[in-house]
């Protein structure tokens, strides 16, 4: 009997911390909430993903890489919109807005041994000014502070590791994407 009384305490508990991270949304977009009672994302029914990537050399010249291009983070990118249910527009509507991903990098040794990149991604929608409605402008409206990663990487992890901070920051977009929008 106590077995079945422990088994089903900790069954309840897994439960609580399972429904927390599903439900969960980030500490910019709690803080969102908090203040102003609204998401900057509720409302939304669409994105335009957009892609940005940059890659230099140690001199600080533009250089290509097999591993590791703009077509393919666009693609890891809208592959996980399309499995988060999130519709992907090629023009942003009046009810969407504009994913930015930005990928800068730098091969900062000449021997290619070590590659420093930053990831940013954000939500940037046409928003009016308070003191004028008449003034539209777009600005990034999610997340609220700017949230950059940085990855210092050999060049046998530096897809895997780019991918993986990529990836951490769409979760945490799509993430508060569905809180603020679950209805």
């Amino acid at each position: 009997m106590k077995c079945k009384i422990s088994f089903t305490i900790i069954v309840i508990i897994c439960m609580a911390f399972v429904a927390a991270a599903v439900f969960a949304v980030s500490q910019s977009e709690s803080i969102q909430l908090k203040r102003f009672g609204i998401s900057t994302l509720d409302g939304l029914e669409s994105v335009k993903p957009l892609v940005t990537f940059a890659f230099k050399n140690y001199a600080g010249r533009p250089r290509k890489l097999a591993l590791l291009n703009e077509d393919m983070i666009r693609a890891q990118v809208e592959e996980r919109l399309k499995r988060a249910d999130i519709a992907i527009e090629e023009e942003p509507a009046e009810d969407s807005g504009i994913l930015v991903v930005n990928v800068v990098g730098i091969n900062a040794q000449k021997d290619q041994s070590l590659y420093i990149f930053t990831i940013q991604v954000e939500f940037i929608q046409n928003v009016k000014l308070v003191r004028d409605e008449e003034i539209f402008t777009s600005a990034r409206t999610w997340p609220n502070w700017t949230n950059t990663k940085l990855i210092t990487v050999g060049p046998s992890q530096l897809k895997t590791a780019v991918t993986q901070a990529i990836n951490q920051e769409l979760r945490t977009f799509i993430e508060d994407f569905k809180a603020a929008n679950s209805r």
